[in-house]
């Protein structure tokens, strides 16, 4: 029993690691090909297959041994717990998700491919005053497709899109954003634009010209 458990929980946390970090959009046409498919047989095997078999086994346990005396008992509860609640969030949450989003995309692509921008503005207050659901998923969706017609500069930021900066300079602080930006810069980059010794970058005088240049022969040396 303990070893159905210990593979099972081992095929979960391969699975989840898919499903977070891989994504199902990108990559060479073969796989965006079958990527879709394979992402609901991973959803199906993490939320439905393996919480019935693990739940299966462990009722099966529970009529072989004596439940009163087995020290295995709170373990398996616990068990019984997890993958019962993985199971009820699958029917509750995931599946509507899918079902959104489903729905959305073929929206999506029916609007884009035969309403004209005109046809689009004309919905948006027939979807305003609906209350229905679905209405308003379309709703979100014309207001997405109407912005990209807007220039960038135009264009009303949503919350967590950060701030504009076309056109002004980077500055940089002791953040963890400016840590981040600095981190993922090339260090050719940083080498020939930014000075590591005094953290400021180089101003285009001749004498931080040449200071730069006996810096990079010093990187270089090392």
């Amino acid at each position: 029993m303990l070893s159905v458990i210990q593979l099972v929980t081992a095929i979960d946390a391969f699975t989840i690691m898919l499903l977070i970090f891989v994504s199902w959009r990108t990559g060479p046409r073969w796989y965006v090909g079958i990527a879709s498919k394979l992402f609901g047989f991973l959803t199906i095997l993490n939320f439905v297959a393996s919480p019935a078999l693990v739940v299966t086994s462990i009722i099966i346990t529970f009529i072989e041994i004596d439940v009163r005396s087995s020290f295995l008992i709170t373990y398996l509860l616990y068990f019984i717990c997890v993958y019962s609640v993985r199971f009820i969030d699958f029917w509750i949450l995931i599946v509507p998700y899918l079902r959104r989003q489903s729905f959305a995309l073929k929206v999506d692509k029916d609007y884009r491919e035969n309403y004209s921008e005109a046809e689009l503005k004309g919905l948006v207050p027939i979807l305003a005053e609906s209350k229905d659901t679905q209405d308003k998923i379309r709703l979100q969706i014309v207001n997405e497709i109407l912005l990209t017609t807007v220039p960038y500069c135009e264009q009303r930021r949503k919350f967590g899109d950060g701030y504009r900066r076309i056109g002004k300079s980077i500055q940089l602080g002791e953040n963890i954003f400016s840590l981040a930006f600095v981190s993922l810069a090339k260090d050719q980059i940083l080498h020939e634009n930014f000075d590591v010794v005094s953290g400021c970058f180089w101003s285009l005088t001749p004498e931080s010209v040449e200071q730069r240049k006996k810096v990079l022969k010093a990187i270089q040396s090392k």
